[in-house]
């Protein structure tokens, strides 16, 4: 499943699950709440990072130890910094920082 990551009245900027950008032109709605609808059923959301840095970090959970009354405790993480990315469809003006991480297949937007 692809994710928006921008739109505007006629095209959306959406990323896939091998971290491709493409465009993709929107239907004609009639109201907001058809577009919501629409993107409801086909993107999935982005998740969003408010930073201002050239990366975000992500932390792979190393090793977990189940407890008696199966509780996890996580006993190690890694961190990971994803590089923070400009995507541009110059024919439409949309733009966007976003990064992409491979091993969850998720696009997060730098709000």
């Amino acid at each position: 499943m692809k994710t928006l990551l921008a739109f505007n009245e006629t095209i959306a900027l959406v990323g896939d699950i091998d971290g491709t950008i493409d465009t993709e032109l929107l239907p004609l709605v009639n109201s907001d709440e058809e577009l919501r609808k629409y993107f409801y059923q086909k993107y999935r959301e982005a998740g969003h990072w408010a930073t201002d840095a050239d990366h975000i970090d992500f932390h792979r959970v190393g090793d977990l130890q189940q407890t008696e009354n199966f509780a996890v405790n996580i006993l190690e993480t890694t961190p990971e910094r994803i590089p923070i990315k400009v995507y541009t469809d110059e024919g439409s003006g949309l733009s966007v920082r976003a990064a992409f991480d491979p091993r969850t297949q998720r696009w997060v937007l730098a709000d």
